[in-house]
């Protein structure tokens, strides 16, 4: 006998689980029957079962979704170039009308104590807030964001990001 647990199928277990069912059906030669309302009986089986089971899955989530900062390192190509360096501001200000942009704070290295943990090898810093997650990744895609990496990644050459989930108490 064969078994398959359908729920373990996830998401995609309408496509991914009628597939499989439906392979082995036709391995056990089921579907090589002349019987037509068989066939079809067994197909209404087969769809049910994993429409209810993908059902389950998808199940709406009553947690909110939790604020994030994008913060970005920006090691300039003329580390040494005030020209570059406005530049780059100047373009990373436009970043700023991009719906979902809460807050958005540009800094540079602080002249604190050297210490042995501290990363130095950068000019330029940015610091977005967003609300969700959802927002950043829709600013990932805005075409000012598109824009601004294309008129200005000529002024850097290399990019840290760490992206960050804010623990809200």
């Amino acid at each position: 006998m064969i078994y398959i647990d359908l729920n373990q199928c996830g998401i995609y277990s309408f496509n991914v689980g009628l597939y499989w069912v439906s392979r082995i059906l036709i391995r056990l030669r089921i579907f090589k029957s002349s019987n037509y309302l068989m066939k079809k009986l067994l197909l209404i089986i087969l769809f049910a079962l994993t429409y209810s089971t993908n059902a389950q899955d998808i199940e709406p989530s009553n947690e909110r979704e939790r604020a994030m900062l994008h913060h970005v390192y920006f090691t300039l190509n003329n580390a040494d170039s005030e020209t570059d360096r406005q530049e780059l501001i100047k373009g990373l200000r436009t970043l700023e009308t991009i719906k979902g942009v809460k807050n958005l704070i540009i800094g540079e290295p602080a002249p604190t104590v050297d210490r042995e943990v501290i990363a130095s090898d950068w000019q330029l810093s940015l610091i977005i807030y967003f609300d969700s997650v959802k927002d950043q990744d829709a600013y990932q895609i805005d075409p000012i964001h598109l824009q601004f990496v294309s008129n200005y990644n000529h002024l850097w050459n290399k990019v840290v990001v760490y992206d960050v989930l804010v623990d809200e108490q």
